[in-house]
């Protein structure tokens, strides 16, 4: 923001406060860092599973209890209704159920048929089905991963791509239904045509939510149900960048730019002009700290003291992400601006002098 903006600003009917006066409800709060995420409270929310599910192979052994008679061995694949044709038994349906009752089941069924008396029947799942999932934004390893079907969630499809990375924020975006896919970093639907993925690559922004996407805040894993962390074959997630928050510095200061406040750390007003390499009037005293409020329609100006600063707390500003600082010009340092450069020129020394 320029300081042809500051006075712009100024002129409108904006709220003028004294940074020593400064009501609380207008300071910023100490920087306790942004929602942190939180994968190991959803443990209790994620269900992690053993169950048999369609499509898994398994292999089914039958001892009959007869004499002279060999166990029987098979290898199956469950089917879509859920169920397995086993020798002799026929249609038993053993999806949902962990091996073991899967062997009840297929045993409890060979006795109510009549074709075996006390058979003893045990299931092994040898060939988990798989789903693909597509994991993308601020992880370690994003891209195409294959899980197993059973257990299939938001949490291990993230650990499967290496877990989150250093910019990753506490949303994720999920889009199910099998609609997209990835293949050498772009999105493809089951036709083959390419599609854009909606998210933007750690660094650039906040991205926007694509239309019908789940949103998953993983900072309250106390509002999130079992069902919404389960993952369904070709459906995408997106972990968001964590929001980078910066405040501004502007006006008589040597390099003036923008910072990214860090979490955690508190900047303050004298931290933010240091970082823009200091004032460049050894005599500028006049900071504007212009800042917008939920509670005002018209963003603040905060009027501080660099001298006053520097002696108490209270004048040193805490800056809130959005602040912009602008250490102001005034009839002083503009007086001996004008003084040092008519110095300069009767004394034909170069522009690097500093007087004071």
């Amino acid at each position: 923001m320029s300081l042809a903006v500051l006075s712009a600003i100024g002129g409108c009917s904006s709220p003028r406060l004294q940074a020593r006066s400064l009501p609380a409800e207008f300071r910023a709060a100490r920087d306790l860092g942004q929602q942190r995420v939180q994968l190991s409270a959803f443990s209790s929310v994620s269900r992690p599973s053993k169950a048999i599910d369609i499509d898994d192979r398994v292999v089914v052994r039958i001892v009959t209890g007869l004499a002279g008679e060999e166990p029987i061995e098979q290898e199956v694949r469950v089917t879509r209704d859920g169920s397995i044709d086993t020798l002799h038994i026929g249609r038993v349906v053993i999806a949902g159920l962990e091996p073991a009752a899967a062997a009840e089941q297929i045993a409890s069924a060979a006795v109510a048929r009549g074709v075996f008396v006390r058979p003893q029947i045990s299931v092994e799942l040898t060939e988990p089905a798989t789903n693909q999932i597509t994991v993308l934004g601020a992880v370690s390893e994003p891209g195409v991963k294959e899980l197993p079907r059973s257990g299939c969630d938001v949490l291990s499809a993230i650990a499967a791509a290496g877990g989150l990375s250093e910019e990753a924020g506490a949303v994720v975006e999920l889009q199910r239904g099998g609609s997209h896919r990835v293949a050498e970093g772009k999105a493809t639907d089951s036709a083959g045509g390419v599609q854009q993925v909606s998210f933007n690559a750690p660094g650039e922004g906040q991205m926007a939510s694509s239309p019908g996407a789940e949103v998953i805040d993983l900072s309250h894993p106390e509002s999130t149900s079992p069902d919404r962390m389960q993952l369904s074959d070709r459906d995408v997630i997106i972990v968001r960048p964590r929001q980078k928050r910066f405040v501004h510095v502007t006006g008589l200061v040597k390099t003036p730019k923008q910072f990214e406040l860090i979490d955690e750390h508190d900047m303050r007003v004298l931290d933010a002009i240091a970082m823009a390499g200091g004032a460049s009037s050894v005599i500028a005293d006049k900071v504007l700290l212009v800042r917008q409020t939920a509670q005002q329609a018209e963003p603040l100006l905060i009027e501080v003291s660099l001298n006053r600063a520097k002696r108490d707390g209270a004048e040193n500003l805490i800056l809130q992400s959005g602040d912009l600082v602008s250490v102001e010009s005034t009839p002083a340092t503009a007086a001996l601006d004008t003084f040092s450069t008519l110095f300069r020129v009767t004394m034909g020394v170069g522009g690097n002098l500093t007087l004071f």
